[in-house]
């Protein structure tokens, strides 16, 4: 009998170990707080802000978005001082991305915004307008959007059903794997 309470004392303890463990790989494989979101290619930034502001959630980081403009090629350094006078896009080593297509001199934006509160993105906004800026249709619109630390699949799986969403996920963090050094 005494064996008996041994070996299921210690099975218990092994299980409630294992389980345990398996819960802290979980919760170290994406990023707390943080969300994924794909726009589709057919929804206009202030569309975007419009959609996502209600949710009092944080945009924390804007990619794939790709404006023109039909501010000729020899104002790409103006264009490009004007962008990198915001905080929201000369911050975190990141800094305007201003170009003129080889073939057409169709001046192009692919900025990356940063920390898109309501008063960034009001200013994004005018400065965009100020610039003469199109948004042109692109398949790599995304956002990072901070949510409570604990609600990041409720708010993934949230966002998924929106129909201005492509897609959705958590920011998983990946390993690097050296093999035949």
């Amino acid at each position: 009998m005494r064996q008996f309470l041994y070996i299921t004392f210690i099975a218990i303890i092994s299980f409630s170990c294992k389980k345990q463990n398996a819960d802290e790989i979980i919760e170290k494989d994406f990023v707390k707080g943080d969300v994924l979101v794909g726009i589709d290619s057919s929804i206009q930034l202030e569309q975007l802000f419009t959609y996502v502001n209600p949710f009092n959630l944080y945009i924390d980081q804007l990619t794939g978005y790709v404006f023109t403009t039909t501010i000729p090629k020899d104002s790409i350094l103006y264009i490009k001082a004007v962008l990198n006078s915001k905080p929201y896009i000369n911050t975190r080593y990141f800094s305007a991305s201003v170009w003129a297509h080889y073939q057409t001199d169709i001046v192009h934006n692919t900025t990356i915004l940063w920390d898109m509160t309501l008063s960034n993105q009001t200013d994004y906004i005018q400065t965009k307008n100020s610039l003469s800026m199109t948004d042109k249709q692109s398949s790599t619109k995304n956002m990072l959007i901070k949510v409570p630390i604990g609600q990041e699949i409720y708010w993934k799986d949230k966002f998924k059903s929106f129909f201005w969403v492509r897609w959705t996920d958590l920011n998983w963090i990946g390993g690097i794997e050296l093999h035949g050094r």
